[in-house]
C-alpha cells in the first residue's frame, strides 16, 4: 500500500489559500501544515476531505505548532504526543497487517532568533523527546518531516548528540555511532541530494532548494524528511519532490528564485512510503 505525504509551511496565508493547496493535494493521505493560523480545520475537511488529527490533551496551539490532517480514521493515525515546545507533534500510523510507523511533524526554531550553537542545543532536546517516544512505544520505525530551519550540513543536523542525520544509507543502517563509550542513533537524511542546481544524471539545471534567503548560501534545504534506518526499506526515494509549481502556476522565477508575490516563502515537499 502506498501512502502519499504532503508538507507545506504556508506562512499564515488566508482561508482563500485552500484553493492553492487543493491543486497539489488531490491524492494526499497525510497533510502536514506549518504556520497555519487562518485556515479552519473544517474548511480543510470540506475542501480536501482530510480530517485534523486530534491531540491527546488540549492545549493552546501557536503558529509554530505543526498540524496533521489525514484520510485515515482516528484509530489508524492518532496523535501520541506533543513536545514541550509545541513545535514537534508525534503521531502513530497503524494500518491493518502492517507494523506501527511513528511520524513526527516539526517546525524547528528559526535562524532569525537562534545561532548555530543554540539550534544544536535545541536539536539535542528534540532528539531526547523523540527517543522518549520511541522507548515508550518500543519502536524505532520513525520518520520526521517538516521545517527544520537548518541545512543538511549544519551542526544541529549532523552532530552525534543532535539529529545525527547522515547522508549515507550504508552508514545509517549501522543503526548507531559509538563515540566515547556512548551510542548515538542515526537518522538517514536523503535531502542532501536536493542541494545544488544541477541534476547529476542529466546535467540539467534543477530547483536548488526549498527556501530562498538573500544571504549565502541563498538557497537552503530547510524543508525535509529524515528517517530512522528501519524506515529506509519502505520509503520511496524516487517520490521525494520539492514542488515548484501548482499545475501551470510556477512558484519560482526562471532563475530559480522564489517569486516576490509567491504563495509562501517555503516550497512544498511531497513523498511516499510503501507499507
Amino acid at each position: 500500500m502506498e501512502i502519499q505525504f504532503l508538507y507545506w509551511n504556508i506562512n499564515n496565508k488566508p482561508p482563500s489559500f485552500i484553493s492553492e493547496i487543493k491543486k497539489i493535494a488531490a491524492n494526499i493521505d497525510v497533510l502536514l501544515l506549518v504556520e497555519n493560523t487562518e485556515i479552519a480545520d473544517s474548511l480543510i475537511e470540506q475542501e480536501l476531505g482530510l480530517y485534523k488529527i486530534k491531540y491527546k490533551t488540549s492545549f493552546d496551539e501557536t503558529q509554530y505548532t505543526p498540524k496533521f490532517y489525514s484520510r485515515f480514521q482516528n484509530d489508524e493515525l492518532e496523535c501520541i504526543g506533543v513536545a514541550t515546545s509545541k513545535r514537534l507533534v508525534f503521531t502513530s500510523l497503524k494500518l491493518q497487517n502492517s507494523d506501527e510507523l511513528l511520524i513526527g511533524g516539526i517546525h524547528f526554531p528559526s535562524k532569525l532568533n537562534y545561532d548555530d550553537l543554540s539550534q544544536s542545543e535545541i536539536a539535542r532536546g528534540y532528539v531526547q523527546e523523540i527517543e522518549e517516544v520511541e522507548t515508550i512505544r518500543n519502536n524505532t520505525k520513525t520518520l520526521i518531516f517538516g521545517d527544520f530551519n537548518m541545512n543538511p550540513f549544519e551542526p544541529g543536523m549532523i552532530e552525534l548528540s543532535a539529529f545525527n542525520a547522515t547522508l549515507s544509507e550504508v552508514e545509517a543502517k549501522k543503526i548507531c555511532k559509538q563515540f566515547h563509550y556512548k551510542k548515538y542513533n542515526y537518522f538517514y537524511n536523503p535531502m542532501w541530494s536536493f542541494m545544488g542546481d544541477r541534476n547529476y544524471l542529466s546535467g540539467e539545471r534543477k530547483q536548488p532548494g526549498s527556501y530562498y534567503y538573500s544571504k549565502s548560501p541563498y538557497w537552503n534545504v530547510y524543508d525535509k524528511v529524515i528517517m530512522r534506518p528501519k524506515v529506509i526499506d519502505i520509503f520511496d526515494f524516487s517520490s521525494i519532490k520539492i514542488i515548484d509549481s501548482l499545475g501551470s502556476e510556477k512558484l519560482v522565477n526562471g532563475d530559480f528564485t522564489i517569486k516576490k508575490d509567491s504563495y509562501s516563502d517555503h516550497l512544498p515537499l511531497s513523498f511516499k512510503i510503501k507499507l
